[in-house]
């Protein structure tokens, strides 16, 4: 197994629509790894691909659990509202795949709804590459770390 997803979440109405883009975007040996209080959805209970477990615990718990089912050589933590460029997998494993198996890579992560004007402002700014930096923000600036 190349990549395990690990999904911790909620909002199974979405988890068909996010996996089958996941599935559809890379040539790799995929898995996804749901923690969820609530149950895996019908269609989605034969799929070979997934693992569901259940728990009632906290959103980071069950990234817990889920890192500690996974099979694949690199995990990557998936929110189960998220949208994946077709392809993005592909580039990924290509970055990564002769690095220290220490190496992280995170995607840009946006927040809130991006049909209202405040929303659009608000994804600019999340997806702008000075949000991700140490100093991007006075919430994440550190004395310890030299500002650029």
């Amino acid at each position: 197994m190349d990549i395990s997803f690990l999904c911790s979440g909620i909002r199974t109405e979405n988890w068909a629509a996010c996996f089958d883009l996941i599935f559809r975007s890379s040539s790799m040996s995929v898995e996804v790894i749901c923690v969820s209080p609530k149950h895996l959805p019908s269609e989605l209970k034969d799929d070979p691909r997934i693992k569901f477990i259940y728990d009632a615990g906290s959103p980071v718990r069950g990234f817990q659990i889920a890192a500690s089912a996974a099979t694949g050589c690199r995990v990557m933590p998936l929110t189960d509202d998220s949208m994946m460029e077709l392809n993005a997998q592909n580039l990924i494993w290509e970055i990564i795949r002769d690095q220290d198996r220490k190496t992280v890579v995170l995607g840009k992560y946006t927040e809130g709804e991006g049909n209202s004007k405040q929303g659009k402002r608000n994804w600019e700014f999340q997806l702008a590459d000075n949000y991700y930096k140490v100093h991007g923000s006075a919430l994440t600036a550190s004395s310890h770390v030299p500002s650029p």
